[in-house]
């Protein structure tokens, strides 16, 4: 990977980590909650990609990418009928919605 290539991905992954740090969303609300789990989920996940590369174990970080793609494709899917899929989705071992 070239040194600027790092870099820029490096930087964005700092953007995301700021722009999602310290965020108000309603907690009331599942779809909210689950958008904050995921992007929760999503920043632990590129961070553990960080490392991963700066140890130069480049196999195992595909791994952690893989799940990081599955949790965007999870939320993308949702995200078209969060009235009828979250609720499934929250049914069959997604996010718990109780305490």
């Amino acid at each position: 990977m070239s040194g600027n290539l790092w870099e820029e991905a490096s930087e964005l992954a700092e953007r995301v980590l700021s722009v999602t740090s310290g965020i108000d969303l309603p907690h009331h609300n599942s779809w909210w909650l689950t958008v904050i789990l995921f992007l929760n989920s999503s920043n632990e996940r590129m961070q553990a990609c960080r490392l991963l590369l700066e140890g130069g174990l480049c196999d195992s970080s595909i791994i952690v990418t893989r799940s990081l793609f599955e949790l965007a494709v999870n939320i993308s899917y949702i995200n078209q009928d969060v009235a009828t899929r979250l609720p499934k989705y929250l049914l069959h071992g997604g996010i718990p919605s109780t305490p």
